[in-house]
């Protein structure tokens, strides 16, 4: 019985450490991997294999400690995800103007300007198809 217990013990303490790996792990991902979408898929495989080695264990911790984990799990891959399109690099230029919004003192919503060289430069390299 005691050996039994000893091991429960083990098997606790092993799963917490390994939680606490990962959630480390995911941490640094978090802050020095943005946008490297190769190597947050690889953080996401470690959470896979977490959930995949301790899904078994789990189930002898108590109740409210197996909902944080699989709680903050779920955290760190919607974390992970929004992290593989995010950059930390700040833009390079400013956001392009293509058109303005130009009151007529009535009612409705306002014509919006393009300027038709603006449209011209966007219409480079698509294909129109006109109706037979």
């Amino acid at each position: 019985m005691a050996d039994n217990l000893n091991h429960i013990s083990i098997v606790v303490q092993n799963t917490f450490q390994s939680f606490l790996t990962l959630g480390k792990h995911v941490h640094v991902a978090l802050h020095t991997q943005l946008g490297d979408a190769a190597r947050i898929l690889s953080c996401r495989e470690c959470i896979s294999n977490f959930m995949l080695n301790s899904y078994k264990h789990l189930q002898i911790l108590p109740p409210a400690e197996q909902q944080v984990i699989t709680t903050s799990v779920s955290h760190m891959i919607t974390a992970l995800d929004a992290a593989t399109t995010s950059s930390s690099d700040p833009p390079d230029t400013p956001p392009i103007r293509l058109g303005s919004h130009a009151s007529q003192g009535s009612v409705g919503q306002p014509p919006i300007d393009i300027d038709p060289a603006d449209l011209a430069v966007l219409n480079v390299g698509r294909v129109s198809h006109t109706p037979a």
